[in-house]
């Protein structure tokens, strides 16, 4: 992935006949598509490096301080996406076995659902193949078929109409925007605030 993305510069692709506007866009729209699925654990092999080899105590903090931790450089390089940073970090520590290649192949979904399973599974080239390719539930059919494994498909949250689902729904969106993740993840997110705040062993 480029370490920069150029702005697309629309008024002149308004001014573009149709077919080039339409190349151009088409274009750009697949290359997003290909950052987009290679994102979360691009983002988390950055960070590993960056905190395994303290690259961050190299990097100028302003007025010629260093950063004096990683955390510190995180909250500083990442802190619109600095949570799910800590979430693609801790995904490609249990991951690490993985070719880095491979892993920015494969979607989050999948990295997700690679996680549950053994390392003899999860470094099989076949299972490594199948989760750049198969969309999510696919996959873990495939390897609850093939492999012997025992994972849950995740079923979609279906909220009946009401003024309490209209509140949930501008959570999930707030949630989509602030950490630039997709509706699934968003849904995870909140499940997991909510479980940090009322764990079981606090329950009556």
């Amino acid at each position: 992935m480029s370490s920069a993305i150029i702005a697309l510069d629309w008024a002149a692709i308004g001014r573009l006949p149709d077919l080039e506007a339409a190349k151009i866009l088409d274009a750009r729209a697949r290359t997003l598509e290909r950052i987009s699925k290679s994102l979360f654990a691009e983002r988390g092999l950055i960070l590993l490096e960056v905190q395994e080899r303290r690259l961050w105590s190299h990097l100028d903090a302003g007025g010629g301080q260093s950063y004096h931790s990683f955390e510190h450089w995180v909250a500083e390089a990442c802190d619109y996406s600095r949570r799910d940073c800590f979430y693609s970090l801790a995904a490609m520590k249990e991951l690490r076995s993985i070719p880095r290649e491979d892993l920015t192949q494969i979607p989050r979904s999948n990295l997700e659902q690679l996680k549950k399973v053994s390392s003899s599974v999860r470094l099989l080239p076949q299972v490594i193949q199948a989760a750049k390719v198969l969309p999510e539930r696919q996959f873990v059919e495939s390897l609850n078929r093939d492999h012997s494994q025992h994972l849950e498909i995740r079923q979609p949250v279906v909220m009946a109409p009401g003024e309490v689902c209209e509140t949930f729904e501008h959570a999930v969106e707030r949630v989509i925007v602030y950490y630039e993740c997709t509706r699934a993840e968003a849904l995870e997110y909140i499940g997991n605030d909510i479980l940090g705040m009322y764990p079981v062993e606090e329950q009556a």
